[in-house]
């Protein structure tokens, strides 16, 4: 187990590249979602295991969703690994889907999900037009 899952275990906080600088942030978990019981064992592995690669490594992050507010963000990305939901166990990436982490204006991660990808651009969410995202920073 690596220093940063202990930390995100304990702590409730998760590292990630700054959306517009070259450094690492923070962003913070809500205990309700780090509790298996209402989120799953597929879900929460996503949690510890998907969700810290697409903060770290992102293919792409938007600034302000629309629909919730300028200050929300959107990381996308390609991890190396997904999870079956209702049996916790590993299995290869979507193909022909991102992974998105959503982090909302008060910086905790609000949602995660696999969402079809660009056909032409594969790191990227298919419908990243100005109607979903407002601006992409990275």
């Amino acid at each position: 187990m690596t220093d940063e899952l202990k930390k995100f275990l304990a702590t409730g906080i998760i590292e990630a590249l700054h959306p517009t600088q070259d450094c690492l942030c923070e962003y913070h978990v809500d205990n309700a979602d780090r509790d298996v019981k209402n989120k799953g064992v597929g879900r929460i592995r996503e949690l510890y295991l998907v969700v810290p690669q697409v903060l770290l490594h992102p293919t792409a992050v938007y600034r302000g969703l629309p629909s919730r507010g300028a200050d929300w963000l959107c990381y996308a990305g390609l991890p190396d690994r997904a999870f079956d939901y209702r049996t916790g166990l590993r299995i290869p990436p979507w193909q022909g889907e991102v992974f998105l982490v959503y982090i909302n204006a008060s910086l905790f991660v609000y949602n995660w999900r696999w969402e079809t990808a660009d056909l032409i651009s594969a790191g990227l969410p298919a419908e990243s037009d100005p109607t979903r995202y407002s601006t992409k920073v990275r």
